[in-house]
């Protein structure tokens, strides 16, 4: 058998003749738990990136000139990084909020009392703090305007929650550590099959039709 092994260790090119297939699977076997945990790092990465918008977009209350950079940093690196996909879409509630309020102005500061008062209720019954980023908005629409006198052509209307919301795609694969870990794998995969197969499947392959005499 094992000059069986010999024999055909010589049929293989380059380095092949002078690795064996325990010896790359090991290796394999390493590599592919090194790949995962790039994976997280550039995962954890993009996480803390993303919360980083979101909390410039809080302090700065919808600032747009205070979250651009951050906006763009967060872009970068997803577009740059493999394992970054964000899950779901990142939206500026505070910069929505704001351009509500600010679109809602003129009603807030009304001379009426009454209009003042309704838009009072209506932040006070809209507030739930768990509620999705545009729920506030579309609860204050509707109380506002089922209020006797309140026409529609009063209350404010903003773009759709989409313009404010960004889904950024990773590539598949990327030149840092993650992508030339997953290199490493591939090749080692590829290589661990090609010995698998001159080292233990075609040996044992030869030696049963030599043993069968027909």
């Amino acid at each position: 058998m094992t000059k069986q092994r010999d024999k055909t260790a010589q049929r293989l090119p380059g380095l092949l003749r002078y690795i064996n297939f325990g010896t790359v699977f090991i290796a394999l076997i390493i590599s592919i738990p090194l790949h995962w945990t790039m994976l997280r790092l550039n995962s954890q990465t993009m996480i803390d990136l993303r919360e980083a918008v979101v909390a410039i977009d809080d302090q700065s209350n919808g600032d747009l000139a205070a979250i651009e950079p951050a906006l763009i940093e967060l872009q970068d690196y997803i577009t740059h990084h493999m394992g970054t996909a964000m899950g779901s879409p990142l939206i500026l509630q505070y910069r929505y909020n704001r351009l509500f309020d600010e679109a809602m102005a003129s009603f807030a500061n009304s001379e009426s009392s009454y209009r003042r008062s309704v838009y009072e209720a209506a932040t006070i019954r809209c507030q739930d703090a768990d509620a999705a980023v545009n729920d506030r908005v579309i609860c204050m629409q509707q109380f506002i305007i089922s209020q006797p006198g309140i026409s529609p052509s009063e209350i404010a209307q903003l773009p759709p929650i989409e313009q404010f919301s960004y889904d950024f795609i990773p590539p598949g694969w990327s030149s840092d550590l993650a992508g030339f870990s997953l290199l490493i794998c591939i090749m080692l995969g590829s290589t661990a099959l090609v010995l698998l197969i001159t080292e233990i499947a075609l040996p044992r392959l030869i030696k049963s039709y030599r043993a069968d005499p027909q």
